[in-house]
């Protein structure tokens, strides 16, 4: 990973809790609709965004890693190569991702598709940078092990069954770790929506 990505990796993670309230501000920005019905819009991306919420669920149930860092840096006590983690790197990421993209359809505008989405992909993109550059000089041989066998993206779906059936699901960790992220995401989906209806008013 080069030097400087790893940098902002380190720079996006510190400040990473700032990208909710800059989703917000393009969300009410006035932009074309990427579809001719809101409704329509509204139905795909919440199912998209549903399936970004799911991933995570399932990951933070299955394998929870320590997600707030230490002192606001990347921080790992241990090497976590089970649950999701044994098919994809980043699992939670993954979940962000469609997150965003299921945020983005809702909003059904352009202004968010072309800012917000490359913005938070690119971020991702450099805190992961960050975090393997952290793995990798801490874990060493072990971490490269891992990252031969497991895609950091993509997940390998062969065998994904027999891991989540194999493993206790703990529905209490879920509710104390992810109810804030889905509370987030749901208060901007409820922004885009009360924009909406302020805009059809005035245009009424």
């Amino acid at each position: 990973m080069g030097a400087r990505l790893v940098g902002l990796g380190n720079f996006s993670f510190k400040y990473r809790g700032y990208m909710l309230p800059i989703a917000v501000i393009l969300l009410v920005i006035p932009s074309p609709y990427l579809f001719a019905d809101p409704s329509v819009a509204g139905l795909i991306g919440f199912l998209v965004a549903v399936l970004g919420q799911a991933a995570r669920v399932a990951n933070v149930g299955l394998a929870y890693i320590i997600r707030g860092g230490k002192d606001h840096k990347v921080y790992a006590e241990q090497l976590v190569t089970n649950g999701l983690y044994s098919h994809v790197r980043n699992p939670m990421y993954v979940g962000n991702f469609f997150l965003v993209i299921g945020l983005a359809i809702v909003s059904n505008s352009w202004v968010f598709a072309l800012i917000g989405v490359p913005l938070s992909l690119g971020m991702h993109k450099a805190i992961v940078a960050a975090e393997e550059n952290f793995l990798r000089n801490k874990f060493g041989a072990q971490f490269d092990a891992y990252c031969a066998s497991v895609p950091r993206w993509v997940p390998r779906l062969a065998g994904l069954a027999r891991t989540v059936s194999g493993m206790q699901f703990d529905w209490r960790r879920v509710i104390a770790k992810e109810y804030a992220a889905t509370f987030d995401w749901f208060s901007a989906v409820a922004v885009v929506r009360a924009s909406e209806s302020l805009s059809r008013r005035h245009a009424g």
